[in-house]
């Protein structure tokens, strides 16, 4: 969705890129997630041949007795971790295909390649009112689900545009908080500040009380 074309606002227009150093710590994030993507051995292996010593005796007493465990797991933990194996060979062979192949476009084609002007539709110069939104492309899955999906949408002749809405804070939380308020101010009425009739309350929910106990007593 960030992709969309020109930008719309100031902000946007004069957004520029983060210098290197803000950069590092994505990274480094980046690196970890395509290592262990490559190779989930490297995370898989110590947890689940730690669990495994664990449960059939040959390491530390685990902290909860779960019952009799299999003496099996072991070969069956190798086993997953041959297959994890064998999935990050393919992925880097897929990954280093696309790499050559990509390699290989750019040395046939040389300079061949022009960059050029987003076709417009047959307009002279395109501008940030012309473009699709992320408003827009969101449109049929609001349609869809419509209140469950957490946004309001306002639609006109010439717009569209949605706000997000916490289904838990506005559509419960707040109502449900109105409601309390208004019946509070309906109450208030009661607190007069005259101290005889606070005791008149509680007279009259003491005698209220008496009554029940009395009728439960009587059944």
């Amino acid at each position: 969705m960030i992709f969309l074309g020109q930008p719309r606002t100031r902000g946007a227009r004069d957004a520029r890129e983060v210098s290197g150093w803000l950069r590092a710590p994505l990274m480094i994030l980046a690196g970890a997630c395509v290592t262990l993507g490559l190779d989930p051995g490297l995370a898989l292996a110590p947890a689940l041949r730690t669990a495994v010593a664990m449960l059939t005796g040959s390491g530390p007493p685990p902290a909860v007795t779960l019952g009799p465990v299999p003496q099996n797991l072991l070969p069956g933990v190798e086993q997953v971790l041959a297959d994890a194996a064998r999935i990050a060979w393919l992925s880097a062979a897929l990954i280093g295909t696309f790499l050559a192949a990509t390699w290989l476009r750019r040395l046939l084609l040389g300079r061949r390649e022009t960059v050029g002007d987003t076709w417009a539709c047959g307009y002279h110069e395109t501008t940030a009112r012309m473009q699709y939104t992320a408003d827009s492309f969101a449109a049929p899955l609001l349609g869809t689900f419509g209140a469950l999906s957490g946004v309001e949408s306002e639609r006109t002749t010439r717009s569209f545009r949605t706000h997000p809405v916490d289904l838990i804070l506005d559509r419960a939380a707040r109502p449900l908080w109105h409601r309390l308020q208004e019946t509070a101010a309906r109450l208030r009425w009661m607190q007069s500040g005259r101290l005889h009739w606070y005791l008149l309350y509680v007279l009259a929910t003491l005698a209220g009380l008496l009554t029940y106990l009395a009728s439960r007593a009587i059944r």
